[in-house]
């Protein structure tokens, strides 16, 4: 509101139209995150290597289609905005141009941050670099040039604008390191030797979630260890309730 009533109303425009391009590749992202999680849910670090080369390069084309499609519409979108001053469509012409190629940036770094980081894992490394960005560049930065400066509405726009670029060559090291692959299964129960029904079984009995199976006539068939906290009922205690039910006897 201090840079005056056009910027403001030049802003507010900018960033309807860049809220709804940026729902198009931020679904994409979190699509990819599937397809990711998928690999490394399975265990294979290499696919999920080989699948995030695939993932940056479809979310690059995404980014590059918003930006195209933003350039292209900034003179149809200036035109819905007639009461709009002189002053105020050329803030909104320029502040469209930016936002169209931050789009380019915002799809590549939404890829890496949610498509593969997240999904790998590596939110603390993420959560960290995006504070520093944020905190310790980007608003000082915009206060410095808004407040302090007194630079034109434009400068100051791109400067409180640049947190994509800063963060872009940041997000791109950590991929291509591959640091953020790591294999999100649990292996411990996966002993030599088992059997696929015994892991079943073994995973049923452990889940924290209450199992209880009951026969035709009501009685207890099968019982697992979370079910018998809820119910305060003992297998090992309970006559009526065969151990081996407790111990996850069921066949799967």
């Amino acid at each position: 509101g201090h840079m005056g009533a056009d910027a403001v109303a030049a802003n507010a425009v900018a960033l309807l139209v860049f809220s709804l391009t940026s729902s198009i590749y931020n679904g994409a992202a979190i699509g990819s995150g599937i397809v990711i999680g998928k690999e490394l849910g399975a265990g294979n670090t290499e696919g999920a290597k080989k699948h995030s080369v695939w993932v940056m390069a479809f979310n690059v084309f995404i980014g590059a289609l918003m930006c195209i499609l933003i350039l292209c519409l900034r003179g149809t979108i200036i035109r819905f905005y007639p009461s709009f001053s002189a002053q105020a469509q050329d803030y909104l012409k320029f502040m469209l141009t930016v936002m169209a190629f931050k789009s380019l940036f915002s799809s590549l770094n939404n890829c890496m941050s949610k498509s593969l980081m997240c999904t790998g894992g590596d939110v603390r490394y993420l959560t960290i670099m995006d504070i520093i960005n944020m905190w310790c560049i980007i608003v000082p930065m915009g206060f410095l040039t808004a407040f302090v400066l007194k630079l034109p509405v434009p400068v100051v726009y791109i400067v409180v604008k640049l947190d994509e670029t800063t963060k872009f060559y940041i997000q791109l090291r950590r991929v291509l390191s591959w640091k953020w692959v790591k294999a999100l299964t649990r292996v411990e129960w996966a002993e030599p030797g088992r059997s696929e029904r015994q892991l079943k079984s073994r995973i049923l009995k452990e889940m924290p979630v209450g199992a209880l199976v009951l026969g035709s006539y009501g009685d207890i068939i099968y019982m697992n260890d979370a079910a018998g906290k809820i119910l305060q009922i003992d297998p090992e205690d309970d006559p009526q309730l065969p151990a081996a039910h407790g111990r996850g006897r069921l066949h799967l």
